[in-house]
Formats: structure tokens, C-alpha cells, sequence
């Protein structure tokens, strides 16, 4: 079998999203656009994926990392925009055949399925095309390179739209931005592009013409799937094709069982949300979040990167990030649990309390007003409200530990390192700053003074003087 090579386009600055970012750097759902492109290539299972990136490209090496380490993905540097086709120079030196198809996609087209990419690769080798295009017709073409047909309805080139007439403008089919190539063909012809246009560009569909010219067959295909052939050329297109996404995601939550209160409900590409979930608008579900069967999430919820057990009730306006939280647990409102916040079956975090890198033992409360840092509380443990552990000592950070079954009284301040033995009790408005025994009292506030009749001459000697 002919080995399938595949290169993406994600050089491009895309001037006109009027950003510092790359365009194809921009986010849908959770992921760049290059790395939806990618995916649904992979999907293809390729012999392998150039991905062809500016001088600059870090970023690209963060996000690919792992397909880079695994074989499956290589970087093409196109160090000065030269256009579409010099882009595909950059990439052949990569590819080592010179027989077989090469697909190439624009890095901006975030919907172009591996089904819609495997119907392009197949017509194009049902027709014995060297040049295979995906084009599209639309209401208003805009910036868009146009097909250009003969009197019979057959393919005869692309048009870009800066340098087509009045007549070719008013062409409404497209070229969408994916090819398919033989790369015998690329590699007799690449080198004749020119920048005879007025971009002073190579133009990747200036092949087409030389494939027509030398009297071989050359075709655009036809994309009857009006969302995958979209692409991302300014902020409105992001902002359209982030409305489709998220609107995508709530029809198959909805269809699996998930009850969503709303629309303005954004669920990202990575989240798993189980059956008999509900959850009120509007809310964001972010990262690699996994909510489990029956759980309950609140008005403006922020869900990152966390794991949400079954049973859970998230109270409105609380925000997690890289949390965990176990069955039957309920925290907020107001809530913030912040990474490697770990809270074990039935516990329970309040209003305006937050947690960070501390585990909250099974059925342990911390209702109100606290903040709980680099902390393992134990089972059944109850957090007065106004509870502090003093983590931070403006260098380092310490531990507190508070064994099973511990009640922590109101405005407690508990200065870490410090450990409270099982059982134990401090009284409210105490400062612990060091080990409390098991089954204990501890208290540190001062002795409460009482003086009678105080209060008659203080008002007396008050009311005097104004």
C-alpha cells in the first residue's frame, strides 16, 4: 500500500486577528486550531504529518510533544512568508517518496473531519487526479480564491481573489484549503511556481494550472458540509465557529443523558461529563475535567482540569482548577479549590472558603470564611469558620496536619509546621504554633476581664464632652 503523507499549513500570522498570536495558535474548545487540524489528520493513520511552522515555534513543540515523541509528527520551518507554496517546499524536504498522495490542509480548519479528509483522498484517486482541491459554495465569498469553470461546468483553476477581475468575483464557489497531490507530480512541478501575482507569492493552487496546462487531471471537489470547510481569517469567524463547537458539545451531552439549563453552557473538547449530570447556565467545563454520574454544578461554575465524583453537589459560583473531589461531597458557594485540592467522599467546602494542595478527609467539613494550604485533614473533622493554616513563612511552605475526628474553633490560626493529635479540640480564636496531643483542649486567647458598671461612666464622660 502507498504510504500516506500529510502536510498542515500553520505558518501563516494571520495578520487580520489583530493579535500577537498566531493564528492557528488560537483556541476552540479548549485546543488550537492546529491541533484539531492535526488530530483529524492522525485520525487518517498517515506514515507521517509535517507540520509546517514559522522560524518561532515553541509553542508548537509544547503541543505536539507527544506526537513528535511518538513518531508521528515532524516540523517544517518556513523561516519568511512567501506564501502557500513555498510553505509546501519547505514541507517535501521532509518526504522522503516521491510516488503516492500527499494531503495538505490549512491549520486554520478546525471542523474538516477525518471522514470529510478520507472522502477528498478517495475521490481524488477515484478520478486519477494528480491535483485534488476541496471547494465550496457559499453566499458570500469574501477573500476566498474562486473556482473558475468552463462553459461545461469543468474545473480550470483557482483565482485569488486580489487578483481577480470583476467578472471572477462574482463567482460564489471557493477554494476551501485542502489539497490532495501525487507526488510524482509536486515533485516535477513545484519548483515552477512564481510570484507573478500581486501578493509577490508562490500560490499553492497556481498548480492546478499547470497540471491543466500540461493536460493532466486536475478537480475540485465539491464540500457539501457547509461547517467543515470553515475557517478562521478574523476574531468574528473565531467566535462563530466557537458558537458551533460549544453548541456541538451540548447536543451530544444532552443525547447521552446530561440535563443543561441553559445554552450559555461551554463544555471543552477534553471533558467527560457522565449521564444524569445537571448543570445550570452559565457555566465553563475546561481541560481534561471528568464529571461523574449524577452530580449537580450550579450557576456560573469555572470547572478546570478537575475530577468531579459521583453525588456532588458544586453550589453556584465556584471555581475548581486541577481539584479532586470524591462521592457525595459539596462545596461552595464561593468556593475555590485550587490545584491539588483533594477532597475524599462526603466532605464538605463552604462559602468563601479556599483550599490549595490539601487533602479534606472523608465526611470533614470547612464551612465558612477559611483558607486551608499545604494541609491533610483527616475523617470527620470540623473547620470553624474564619480558620487559617499560616502555610507561608515568606520563604518556604509548611504542613498542617489535623488527625480524625478534630474540632477547630471559630478564627482559629494555625501556624505551620504543626500537628493536631485525633480527637483533640481548639477553642475558638486560638493561635496554635505547636503539636496539640490527642483528645485535648487547647486554647491560647487571653483571659476574659470583666469590670461592672463601666460602660454608665463611659457614656456619661462621652456625652459630656459633645
Amino acid at each position: 500500500m502507498t504510504p500516506l503523507n500529510i502536510v498542515v499549513l500553520a505558518a501563516g500570522l494571520g495578520k487580520r486577528m489583530k493579535t500577537d498570536k498566531l493564528k492557528v495558535l488560537h483556541e476552540l474548545g479548549g485546543m488550537t486550531l492546529v491541533a484539531h487540524v492535526v488530530k483529524n489528520a492522525l485520525g487518517l493513520k498517515p506514515s507521517k504529518v509535517i507540520v509546517v511552522v514559522p522560524a518561532e515555534h515553541e509553542s508548537f513543540k509544547k503541543i505536539f510533544a507527544r506526537d513528535v515523541h511518538k513518531g508521528k509528527l515532524c516540523f517544517a520551518v518556513q523561516s519568511e512568508q512567501k506564501g502557500t507554496g513555498h510553505a509546501l517546499m519547505c514541507a517535501l524536504a521532509s518526504i522522503k517518496n516521491k510516488e503516492g498522495a500527499l494531503l495538505v490542509i490549512n491549520g486554520d480548519m478546525p471542523f474538516i473531519s477525518t471522514k470529510t479528509l478520507r472522502q477528498h483522498l478517495h475521490h481524488h484517486k477515484k478520478q486519477g487526479s494528480v491535483a485534488t482541491l476541496l471547494s465550496r459554495v457559499v453566499e458570500d465569498p469574501v477573500a476566498f480564491g474562486r473556482i473558475v469553470r468552463d462553459a461545461h461546468g469543468r474545473f480550470m483553476g483557482v483565482v485569488e481573489s486580489r487578483d481577480a477581475s470583476s467578472a471572477i468575483k462574482q463567482i460564489r464557489e471557493i477554494n476551501v484549503g485542502s489539497y490532495v497531490f501525487e507526488l510524482s507530480f509536486l515533485h516535477r512541478h513545484i519548483n515552477q511556481l512564481n510570484t507573478s501575482n500581486r501578493q509577490k507569492e508562490y500560490y499553492l493552487p497556481d498548480l492546478f494550472r499547470m497540471a491543466k496546462n500540461n493536460g493532466l487531471v486536475a478537480e475540485a471537489f465539491i464540500l457539501r458540509d457547509a461547517v467543515a470547510a470553515l475557517g478562521v481569517n478574523s476574531q468574528e469567524d473565531l467566535s462563530t465557529i466557537n458558537q458551533i463547537f460549544y453548541e456541538r458539545q451540548r447536543r451530544c451531552l444532552m443525547s447521552e443523558g446530561v440535563s443543561l439549563m441553559g445554552k450559555e453552557i461551554y463544555i471543552d473538547f477534553g471533558v467527560r461529563v457522565a449521564k444524569g449530570t445537571v448543570i445550570e447556565a452559565p457555566c465553563y467545563l475546561k481541560g481534561n475535567s471528568s464529571i461523574g454520574e449524577g452530580v449537580t454544578i450550579e450557576t456560573g461554575c469555572v470547572i478546570k482540569s478537575s475530577k468531579i465524583a459521583a453525588g456532588t453537589l458544586i453550589k453556584a459560583y465556584s471555581y475548581l482548577d486541577q481539584a479532586r473531589v470524591g462521592n457525595h461531597c459539596q462545596v461552595g458557594p464561593f468556593a475555590h479549590l485550587r490545584p491539588k485540592a483533594s477532597l475524599r467522599d462526603k466532605a464538605k467546602v463552604g462559602n468563601f472558603v479556599e483550599v490549595k494542595k490539601s487533602v479534606i478527609g472523608q465526611g470533614s467539613k470547612v464551612s465558612h470564611l477559611s483558607y486551608i494550604g499545604d494541609a491533610v485533614i483527616g475523617k470527620k473533622v470540623n473547620v470553624g469558620a474564619g480558620t487559617i493554616t499560616c502555610n507561608y513563612d515568606g520563604y518556604h511552605k509548611y504542613k498542617t496536619v489535623l488527625d480524625d475526628e478534630v474540632f477547630i474553633g471559630s478564627d482559629t490560626q494555625l501556624v505551620a509546621p504543626v500537628r493536631v493529635g485525633r480527637g483533640a479540640v481548639v477553642g475558638a480564636g486560638t493561635t496554635v504554633v505547636k503539636n496539640v496531643a490527642a483528645d485535648s483542649l487547647v486554647i491560647s486567647r487571653c483571659e476574659q476581664k470583666e469590670i461592672l458598671g463601666w460602660a454608665v461612666g463611659y457614656r456619661k464622660r462621652n456625652s459630656r464632652s459633645n
